[in-house]
């Protein structure tokens, strides 16, 4: 398996090209037929003439008389996108004479666009020193086999803290896919807002959403899914329950379902939750999960068929429970004490009834659910409320802990968040430490069948437009490199490799954060050993 990323040609065995010039030959893509297929394939080639392009910021020389033919074959048309498809693909480029063909054959189309990918970290841009700006060249040869080691290569960010406008979440997946991470986690929800427009329960936006403006419509996230997929991402969507859920709520005694959410927004807020503002889900209320059903019919018109859903399910705090008279009558009533294993129970219950709805909405009982590890993923007691068969279970646990491998040992899926080495928010609040992107490199994740793979994860206390790509790249691609290949040699000898993975989200719009001076990357491995480097 080759590094996820590779180095731009840089020697007498490349050639130039005009990216304007180039064709693509999709007659070996299996569906062809089919509109989305074609449609899918045919923009996958116009990104990566576009991605090309920005190699010389579109200031491309074409002066060129090199013929470039792309020739793209899968073995499927199926464009569904979850941890069982088949993202391999092998690449070929040959030249002769003037003329380079590139074959790129897969099983998928995932897997197609992949190879495209690479492809584009195989051209580069060089100073022509004259009027007509930058030299794009390839590689005159290359024979690549690759495949990911992990299904689940994730981003998560957080809208819910601080809105991020629909075009900075597009942005963000272009750079997800120019280092091949497929899934974006969007933590839409939490007790801080509820930014998503629905049609009919447009009140949850009235309360929940920082301003009229600010809030996610069902078009903007169904363009996010489409944009996504033919960047061969994924999108999962998280709407955290039953705690960190409360402004948005409020609407409800008035519509006469009597309080959805209780704790809201109430002080002194640490008697109440973990972080302000407080608020959590009412498991005695019983609309709570007729509305929920509704949020969910509304989602799924949007969804793409079968796609898996988070619903959070970590911090849960009992003191807030315990002191709603609603919530204690209510388990008095039922034979339950207020001692810490009957509140556990009647989490659990909510969860099983959250998916019973979630079930009766989507129409079958094969969607996978994703949980936060909790208190209720104590491994010694988890199986008493949490189907295996169901259950994704999300670690952001530190990476000595071990509950990742206890879990996967009791057959729990598991997607790791490693709270030590992939939380991009630390180091910039309380006494958290700052994860480089060396420390994101090297973290390896427990082995076993069970391990889907993992995120890094931008939490948006401290982060909106203004300052999100350089807190996120190019510490993700670090992570995306340990999840594509899981390599096994050094963070120092994937620092060249980045550096130019860097140059190249600039070259598309973003704004990553700079991990070396200039000189360094002029004179590889001149800095090796040096503060900055330690």
């Amino acid at each position: 398996m080759s590094p996820l990323l590779t180095m731009p040609p840089r020697n007498d065995k490349v050639i130039s090209l005009d990216p304007a010039s180039v064709q693509f030959d999709f007659t070996g893509v299996a569906d062809l037929s089919r509109y989305d297929v074609k449609e899918f394939v045919h923009s996958a080639g116009d990104l990566f003439v576009a991605n090309v392009q920005a190699l010389c910021g579109g200031n491309c020389s074409d002066t060129s008389e090199t013929s470039v033919t792309v020739h793209v074959a899968t073995s499927s048309g199926d464009l569904t996108l979850n941890w069982l498809t088949d993202e391999s693909y092998s690449l070929e480029v040959n030249t002769r004479d003037n003329r380079v063909d590139v074959h790129i054959q897969a099983e998928t189309v995932y897997g197609a666009r992949h190879g495209l990918e690479t492809l584009t970290q195989l051209t580069a841009a060089t100073d022509t020193d004259d009027l007509y700006g930058y030299q794009l060249v390839i590689v005159t040869t290359a024979k690549v086999s690759d495949k990911p080691k992990h299904p689940h290569r994730g981003l998560l960010l957080d809208s819910a803290r601080n809105y991020l406008p629909l075009r900075t979440i597009l942005r963000t997946i272009d750079a997800m896919a120019s280092c091949k991470l497929n899934v974006f986690h969007w933590h839409i929800t939490d007790s801080h807002s509820f930014p998503i427009y629905m049609p009919t329960l447009f009140m949850l936006a009235k309360y929940g959403a920082y301003s009229e403006t600010e809030v996610y419509t069902m078009e903007d996230i169904k363009a996010v899914v489409d944009y996504a997929r033919v960047r061969g991402v994924r999108m999962i969507m998280e709407l955290d329950m039953p705690a960190h859920a409360g402004n948005g709520w409020q609407w409800a005694p008035a519509a006469a379902q009597g309080n959805i959410t209780v704790c809201v927004n109430k002080e002194p807020w640490n008697q109440y939750c973990l972080q302000p503002p407080c608020g959590q889900l009412n498991p005695a209320n019983r609309y709570l999960y007729g509305v929920l059903g509704k949020l969910f019919q509304e989602l799924l018109e949007v969804l793409p068929p079968g796609e898996a859903i988070h619903m959070g399910g970590d911090e849960v705090y009992f003191p807030c429970w315990n002191q709603t008279q609603e919530i204690t009558d209510w388990m008095l009533s039922r034979g339950l004490d207020l001692s810490e294993s009957s509140f556990l129970q009647i989490w659990g219950e909510f969860h099983k009834k959250v998916l019973d709805q979630w079930d009766l909405e989507i129409g079958h009982k094969k969607t996978p659910v994703l949980l936060w590890t909790s208190h209720l993923t104590n491994i010694n007691i988890i199986e008493r409320y949490l189907d295996k068969d169901r259950f994704v279970i999300e670690s952001w646990t530190d990476s000595m802990d071990p509950l990742p491998t206890q879990l996967m040992d009791k057959g729990y899926r598991v997607i790791m968040a490693t709270r030590d080495a992939w939380y991009l928010d630390h180091g910039f609040w309380g006494r958290t430490q700052y994860h480089s992107w060396r420390r994101a490199y090297d973290n390896r994740l427990p082995q076993g069948r069970n391990m889907l793979g993992g995120e890094v994860a931008m939490w948006g206390e401290l982060v909106d437009d203004h300052n999100l790509d350089a807190k996120v790249w190019p510490r993700a691609t670090a992570a995306a490199e340990r999840l594509w290949s899981d390599p096994t040699t050094t963070n120092r000898l994937a620092e060249d490799r980045l550096v130019e993975q860097r140059d190249r989200l600039v070259k598309r719009g973003l704004q990553p954060e700079a991990i070396q001076p200039r000189w360094c990357a002029q004179n590889q491995g001149g800095c090796y050993g040096s503060a900055n480097n330690s």
